[in-house]
């Protein structure tokens, strides 16, 4: 029998269904396989449950739901159920933001990053995409506590000098920015204006400083940009023609980071010294290079 303290612990209760792959057999029961195992399922039940979600794209199932099918035996459902990671409890959501944005000018990777984060999140998060000539029209308002990511290729100085200046106002969100330079992917650490960690300027202060080193007698490769933005009078953007494998890199670096930080809503499973994380990825050979962002002595953002 059901015990009365196991229901009060679950009547209110809505379980998330995790995706799972389902084989037939010729005696009716039903393979299960998900990211935690294997399971062979008898019961009729259950069988036809699991065949109707699949069948129907269901996400989640109330406790009630379960209850009015599997009676006296659902506190052994759904045990036997998240025992196999096909249900799992939906947890409140305590990161403290209540959408996703992401921004770009590169329509591969944004489309990539877009619709893995949508899948992943859209059920809990307003999870939506604009182009970067739209974002900067969007209101202080409807930007509040959003995880806003960024992904610039070209780089767009204009762009950004205006994004620096919106993130002030911006203390409810958090800012995740990637972008294309020096044919690098790099991106910043997590920034929100209140932290007080180093923001895109000290970032690519440090990474200009570096560019121009050259112990040859030719030009720089920032000596060059540096010039081309004085006759272009800075509008010229900076880019690489990207293929659709390095484009799926740099959408997997930037997915796999803001998986980190929203995990499941609740708890991130990211470490407090990986907030200051920043990146670069080799566009030639995949390999990434990790290291702490630190405040350049030209930006004033840490007073």
């Amino acid at each position: 029998m059901l015990h009365t303290e196991s229901v009060s612990q679950h009547k209110s209760k809505v379980f998330m269904i995790n995706k799972y792959l389902q084989y037939s057999l010729p005696d009716d029961s039903l393979v299960i396989q998900t990211t935690i195992g294997i399971t062979k399922v008898t019961d009729k039940r259950m069988v036809n449950l699991l065949k109707e979600w699949d069948k129907g794209g269901v996400t989640k199932v109330s406790f009630d739901t379960l209850k009015n099918l599997f009676e006296e035996d659902t506190q052994g459902a759904i045990g036997y159920l998240e025992s196999y990671g096909v249900i799992k409890s939906k947890k409140n959501i305590n990161i403290d933001i209540n959408g996703l944005l992401v921004v770009s000018n590169t329509h591969l990777t944004q489309q990539y990053v877009f619709d893995t984060l949508y899948n992943q999140y859209g059920i809990n998060l307003d999870t939506k995409a604009v182009h970067t000539d739209d974002f900067l029209n969007l209101t202080d308002k409807e930007l509040e506590q959003k995880l806003i990511v960024i992904i610039l290729n070209p780089y767009d100085k204009t762009f950004v000098d205006s994004l620096l200046k919106k993130q002030k106002a911006l203390n409810s969100s958090i800012t995740l920015m990637g972008y294309i330079y020096a044919n690098n992917f790099y991106m910043d650490c997590l920034y929100n204006y209140d932290w007080k960690l180093p923001c895109h300027n000290c970032h690519m202060g440090h990474i200009k400083s570096n560019l121009y080193l050259d112990e040859s007698d030719h030009m720089t490769y920032q000596q060059i940009i540096d010039q081309l933005y004085s006759e272009a009078n800075e509008g010229f953007e900076i880019g690489v023609p990207l293929s659709a494998v390095q484009e799926l890199n740099i959408a997997c670096l930037v997915v796999n980071k803001v998986n980190k930080y929203i995990n499941d809503l609740s708890i991130p499973s990211i470490h407090i010294e990986e907030f200051n994380q920043c990146t670069l990825l080799d566009l030639k050979s995949f390999k990434k290079y990790e290291d702490t962002s630190i405040h350049w002595e030209m930006c004033d953002c840490y007073e």
